[in-house]
């Protein structure tokens, strides 16, 4: 095998690089900037920001590294914002790394198990005080000296680092400066992170780079490098043929030849045969890798190889030596050296082959999740839901996937729970048996994912979900339920802006609650009408509105005085949804009412 495979320096890249020279001359004299680096798989991204993230070592920055990860359909929320943190650990003393929390110390247990235990879910911040506190934590770190944090592989971010990402954009006001990368073919097909990338460009001090492929003289000059002389005129002309640009491709190409392959057609079967020249064992523990995702723990990968932990150390030194697998850094496990080679894998596994490998992915996965913070937990649990799945197994995927949400919205990323109940309802007429185990019935389980989809802000789905659980609902035999319904309709289309939408369910919802005694729904629906009508300019009868509903409230409290006049614990207004930002209240019953806020 060649004695290398990439290039042991940046070829090109002169003008991408003084752009972000420029990002950290504005962090080092107080500003906060950005900078967004999009390109196709394997044109060099990662190589560029890891250089700049050297240049600003050099300059007494403060360099913070994390990584959006692909472990099939799940993520663990704040995956790359918590990687970076967790490098604070190695870099400062004890005393330093008390300053740099600060208040955020006794909060984010659920989030950094470094902290200490996790609070309660009933108690857990939510996700606004979540970005306030990882902020403040930046903000503390920048006053010490000028930060840079790299997050990678943006087109996997979850929802909760999209938010938090946007957050810190708009609000993170310091010496600091953040470097993103993307994949650009991947957004189109994920429209969240294309409409992040569009908001980020919106920051005044962002710069954003789309890396265009190597030109004729750069190719020859990469081969260079890698060969240690001047490649051949035929050389440099197969590489600007076939690899058109792509440093990765060219690289690959390179290592073919040098180990006398014929070149292929396709870059798929060049890495194909890239693996062939390994031992058979050694391309089963890569196929069992592809499928267990882009990073795979070691011990997670010895429990479904099933090989003695000497011999599969053996095996998968021998992957890392021919470039196929790196070590993933203090995180531990296994990196892919490109994702295109875990995906090319993973296609030419045989169609029996999956199942099988996903059920032993699930198996494994099954004795070890319960990560040390809820986060963590579902993360694990949403790769665990993920592999049974695709082993088919819908029972153990529902069940995995109903927790999975559970942890989800402890860790305070409700689009992440949202994802999770949605594959859970999905598979809810699969798996019957499973269904009837399930801690949420299918009520709740509608329930909590329009309540996240709302909080999310994926407001058409809050609204089909509240459809569901209204056709589901028979409002002659349960008016209150269907009342409370219809105004957490009427909330979630006034929250899309629908105002004539909203009106019209906030009507329907005292159409529903008005025949019976006076109730908490009526006068939260009345409540919720009030605010139409303000903004339509009819204050009298916002006013009258208002004076209904806590007229209702009173009458109530006094023909029962166990009632609170601030509602019950479901209420949009009790203590639980004023210190977060969503409500931790229990789902609904049937006969009771949800959450409308």
């Amino acid at each position: 095998m060649g004695a290398r495979v990439t290039s042991p320096v940046l070829v090109g890249r002169r003008d991408e690089l003084r752009v972000l020279g420029g990002v950290l001359d504005r962090a080092a004299v107080g500003e906060f900037a950005v900078a967004v680096i999009g390109g196709e798989a394997g044109i060099g991204k990662t190589r560029l920001s890891m250089l700049a993230g050297e240049r600003a070592r050099q300059r007494g920055f403060t360099v913070l590294i994390g990584g959006c990860l692909d472990i099939g359909e799940s993520t663990v929320p704040y995956a790359p914002l918590l990687e970076a943190l967790r490098q604070l650990w190695a870099e400062f003393d004890s005393d330093a790394l008390t300053e740099v929390l600060g208040p955020a110390s006794a909060e984010l247990g659920s989030l950094l198990p470094e902290l200490g235990p996790p609070m309660a879910a009933d108690a857990a911040p939510g996700a606004g005080r979540v970005f306030e506190l990882l902020r403040g934590v930046l903000q503390r770190l920048a006053e010490r000296q000028p930060v840079l944090v790299i997050i990678e592989d943006l087109h996997w971010a979850d929802n909760a680092t999209r938010d938090l990402l946007r957050y810190l954009s708009r609000n993170l006001h310091a010496p600091a400066a953040l470097i993103i990368t993307y994949r650009s073919e991947e957004l189109p097909q994920r429209y969240p992170v294309r409409k992040l990338v569009a908001d980020l460009h919106r920051h005044p001090g962002c710069q954003h780079l789309q890396l265009p492929p190597l030109t004729g003289t750069e190719l020859h000059e990469l081969a260079g490098a890698i060969l240690g002389h001047p490649a051949a005129p035929d050389v440099v002309r197969e590489l600007a043929a076939r690899a058109q640009g792509n440093p990765f491709y060219a690289e690959e190409l390179l290592a073919a030849r040098d180990q006398g392959m014929q070149i292929p057609e396709v870059l798929r079967n060049l890495l194909l045969l890239r693996v062939a020249e390994l031992g058979p064992d050694e391309r089963r523990v890569l196929r069992i890798a592809a499928v267990g995702g882009t990073r795979v723990p070691h011990e997670l990968l010895a429990a479904v190889a099933g090989e003695p932990d000497t011999a599969l150390t053996g095996l998968l030194r021998t992957a890392v030596e021919h470039h196929m697998l790196t070590v993933a850094g203090a995180t531990g496990g296994y990196l892919f050296r490109h994702a295109l080679l875990r995906e090319v894998l993973y296609e030419d596994l045989l169609p029996g082959e999956r199942p099988a490998l996903h059920t032993a992915f699930a198996t494994a996965l099954a004795g070890r999740a319960g990560g040390a913070s809820p986060a963590e937990r579902a993360g694990e649990l949403g790769q665990l839901a993920y592999h049974w799945d695709a082993g088919g197994h819908p029972a153990e995927a529902l069940l995995a996937s109903v927790q999975a949400g559970l942890a989800a919205e402890a860790a305070s990323a409700p689009g992440d729970a949202e994802r999770h109940y949605d594959r859970a309802l999905q598979l809810w007429d699969e798996a019957p048996q499973a269904a009837a185990r399930s801690p949420l019935d299918r009520h709740a389980l509608i329930w909590r994912a329009a309540q996240t989809a709302h909080l999310a802000g994926d407001y058409p789905r809050a609204i089909a979900l509240i459809g569901e659980a209204l056709a589901a609902t028979d409002p002659d035999r349960e008016p209150l339920r269907a009342s409370a319904l219809l105004t957490f309709l009427g909330y979630s289309h006034h929250t899309a802006g629908a105002i004539d939408s909203a009106e019209a369910a906030y009507n329907a919802a005292l159409a529903a609650a008005s025949p019976g005694p006076a109730s908490p729904e009526r006068a939260r629906a009345l409540e919720s009408k009030g605010h139409v009508l303000m903004l339509r300019d009819r204050n009298h009868d916002a006013i009258d509105a208002a004076r209904q509903a806590l007229t209702g409230c009173v009458l109530r409290a006094l023909k029962d005085p166990t009632v609170s006049l601030t509602g019950p614990a479901s209420s949009p207004q009790s203590e639980g949804c004023r210190r977060t930002s969503y409500c931790h209240a229990k789902p609904p019953r049937r006969g009771g009412s949800p959450c409308a806020g």
